[in-house]
């Protein structure tokens, strides 16, 4: 840029030396004059174009602006075994403790990491500032390795900015006003379905019927008929499992009196719904055959099998129903809570994901089985999520 300056002052110093000799002096000073002008201009919008070729800051979610207040917290990894990476790191929050930062329902709250990349976030529970117990996971795309820690931010825009969207902020799809609306558990977990809408994801599902019907209407919906094999199903159409993985469905039972039918969801050798009554290989939440108001955990391996753990659902609630498969390992939750492991009959090639509705017995009344959401996350190590100290408000 300098030497175009410099090259037009001698220019115009040549041009001024040339005029010197004619014979209006008025003449020349106008020249000189429009000539001075006629520069300037040339020399602006050089600098408009040099500048326009200058690469521009990034301004899209992926990064943030440091918010008026944050608070810092602390990753640890006790285990002597690394997480897997990506990883869906759970977070439990006080949200009451920064109640005056937070807006009503948490839509100003997000995660990041000291360069300002924001980590996806998906607010399972406890949706509201007042919430002393507000779930949150968190995909940590490196993981956190042995025996270490990570740091992380989670910051708080002012009140009146709305944070949440589909892809990097958001929170499960029944919490929104209008349903999936800031659903990104697609952005957080290695699987997921919320059942938005009112058809099936083809490219994640296929489905069958056979005297029971299968709903999807901002959720899913399956249900068997009263006679013996009548049956609903919809299973994932490809693997979606493999060693160590967790598996969950928001599943809601529906008060259902279980007696003559195989309902619930699991992992599974082949695309099709649960019984215990065929060499099937799987490992699942199924509700029983025995008591009318439990659920239990069934593992099979060929011919032999184990079912554990009853648990009553005799409430008509969505609860957090979830299955962990490891190399010769199954382990059964609910509501994110650890309630048994077994290292008997566990299949080693249960890859579907199916969720179905068995009519074995021909008698009973059968109901709905719903549910709002499914997911598969990594396995923490030794089945330890790492822990999260929180520093003060800055």
């Amino acid at each position: 840029m300098q030497g175009f300056i410099e090259m037009m002052v001698k220019i115009l110093q040549k041009l001024s030396k040339t005029l010197q000799n004619t014979k209006s002096q008025s003449t020349i000073r106008n020249i000189i004059i429009y000539a001075w002008i006629i520069a300037i201009i040339i020399g602006v919008l050089a600098v408009l174009t040099i500048l326009s070729m200058q690469p521009k800051p990034t301004t899209t979610t992926t990064f943030i602006s440091t918010p008026p207040h944050y608070v810092k917290i602390t990753l640890s990894d006790s285990q002597q075994v690394a997480t897997p990476a990506p990883f869906q790191q759970m977070i439990t929050v006080n949200s009451a403790d920064y109640r005056q930062y937070e807006a009503g329902n948490l839509d100003n709250v997000e995660f990041y990491y000291q360069n300002g990349t924001v980590i996806p976030s998906w607010l399972e529970s406890g949706n509201s500032n007042a919430s002393t117990n507000t779930v949150y996971w968190l995909k940590l795309g490196s993981g956190i390795p042995a025996s270490s820690s990570v740091t992380i931010y989670m910051g708080f825009a002012p009140i009146a900015t709305n944070l949440f969207n589909n892809e990097t902020t958001g929170e499960a799809p029944q919490l929104s006003s209008a349903y999936a609306e800031y659903d990104d558990g697609a952005s957080v977990f290695n699987f997921y379905d919320n059942f938005a809408g009112t058809s099936l994801n083809t490219s994640k599902w296929t489905s069958s019927t056979l005297g029971g019907n299968e709903t999807v209407n901002n959720g899913l919906s399956l249900s068997a008929g009263e006679t013996s094999g009548d049956y609903s199903y919809v299973a994932s159409n490809k693997p979606v499992a493999s060693i160590p993985i967790i598996v969950e469905a928001y599943m809601n039972a529906n008060s259902i009196n279980a007696s003559g039918y195989i309902m619930g969801f699991g992992l599974i050798s082949t695309q099709s719904y649960l019984s215990n009554y065929i060499n099937q290989d799987h490992i699942s939440w199924q509700g029983s055959t025995i008591t009318a108001s439990q659920f239990f955990t069934s593992v099979q391996k060929g011919p032999l099998s184990i079912n554990l753990n009853f648990v009553n659902h005799t409430d008509s609630n969505y609860h957090i129903w979830a299955l962990g498969w490891l190399n010769g390992k199954a382990e059964s939750l609910y509501d994110n809570y650890s309630l048994f492991t077994t290292i008997s009959d566990v299949p080693s090639d249960v890859y579907f994901l199916t969720l179905s509705y068995f009519n074995y017995k021909g008698t009973g009344a059968a109901r709905s089985l719903n549910f709002y959401w499914v997911r598969t996350r990594a396995y923490p190590p030794n089945g330890i999520m790492p822990s999260a100290a929180f520093s003060a408000v800055q």
